[in-house]
């Protein structure tokens, strides 16, 4: 599945041991301590049509990225980022091909959640995968 193997990819490059824990979807596990991140689908369009790209499918995924201070928000972003420009296999079992993964727009953030007092940033980006 393309989640897996985005979040392979993402785990992948944030280092050993890696900055932050994550691939969480949709939300934090209660009382996580950050940082962290999750991920969720926030749209995407059919693969049927005159306006699809042959044999690939477009999904949109929102990634939110959490942390104690702005500028450990700020620095897991920047690694979570590192997908920007990704073309090529995922390291899922399905070995999922990404045609491309583009950041949409700049980050928005940070953030201060006064409820889960921590601060997060969001990433959105439109990704292109063979399915």
């Amino acid at each position: 599945m393309i989640e897996d193997g985005l979040v392979l990819q993402i785990q992948a490059g944030l280092g050993s041991p890696p900055l932050a824990a994550g691939g969480f979807a949709g939300m934090l596990p209660k009382d996580y301590a950050a940082p962290a991140y999750t991920w969720k689908t926030a749209g995407g369009k059919p693969s049927t049509g005159l306006q699809f790209v042959r044999g690939l499918r477009m999904r949109r995924f929102q990634i939110d990225c959490f942390a104690a201070t702005a500028a450990l928000a700020m620095q897991l972003a920047t690694a979570v980022d590192a997908i920007n420009g990704f073309r090529g296999q995922l390291p899922d079992p399905d070995a999922t091909y990404m045609d491309s993964c583009i950041r949409d727009g700049e980050p928005e953030g940070p953030e201060y959640g006064a409820e889960a007092r921590n601060y997060w940033v969001m990433l959105e980006y439109e990704v292109w995968y063979a399915g």
